[in-house]
């Protein structure tokens, strides 16, 4: 399992990355939201993209990473697709970032199906 070390003032907290939601980008922050609680780095969405699991986390926009495992639902539209999280949040998903949908979707490296929808 791994494990994410952020600074909360003087406090050091652990996050499982598994039990990320998403994270959003803002300015030159990233602002992580897991279970309700969010908590501010000072990372790069591309750093962060980097470090993760690109199988289980996906950049859908210049400002978003979502937690394949948090998808409930796809929203194909002509122009424009959606994604819904189990908790409800809506996110549009960039046009220059649809290869990450097909990877979403596509099987894994081993030959496994990766995608829960």
């Amino acid at each position: 399992m791994n494990y994410m070390p952020v600074h909360i003032g003087r406090r050091l907290v652990i996050l499982e990355v598994e039990s990320i939601d998403w994270i959003e980008a803002d300015g030159n922050y990233a602002v992580i939201h897991q279970a309700g609680k969010t908590y501010t780095l000072r990372k790069s969405l591309r750093d962060l993209e980097t470090r993760l699991d690109r199988w289980t986390f996906f950049r859908i926009g210049r400002s978003v990473i979502l937690n394949r495992m948090r998808i409930k639902e796809l929203r194909i539209g002509r122009w424009d697709h959606q994604v819904v999280l189990d908790n409800g949040k809506v996110f549009t998903w960039g046009r220059r970032y649809r290869q990450n949908l097909r990877r979403m979707l596509s099987l894994h490296p081993e030959g496994r199906a990766r995608c829960a929808l």
